[in-house]
C-alpha cells in the first residue's frame, strides 16, 4: 500500500505544471531611496530593454507577454 501512494504522489509530481523563476542580487550604489529604485527596477521600461539586450527570449525559446 504505501509503494501505490508514494507511486501516485510521485506521478501527480511529476505531471503538474510548475513555474520556473530566477533570482538576482546585486549591490545598490545610486542615491535614490530603495523603494524608489525598486518601483523602477520592476517597471517594464527597466525590464524590457534588459530582456532585449540580453537576448532572453531567443535563449530560452520563450515569447515576451504583455
Amino acid at each position: 500500500m504505501p509503494l501505490i501512494l508514494f507511486t501516485g504522489g510521485g506521478v501527480t509530481y511529476y505531471l503538474t505544471p510548475s513555474r520556473y523563476e530566477s533570482t538576482v542580487v546585486f549591490e545598490y550604489l545610486s542615491k535614490r531611496p530603495p523603494n524608489e529604485a525598486d518601483a523602477l527596477l520592476k517597471s517594464r521600461n527597466v525590464i524590457g530593454p534588459a530582456i532585449t539586450h540580453l537576448s532572453l527570449t531567443e535563449r530560452s525559446g520563450m515569447t515576451p507577454t504583455a
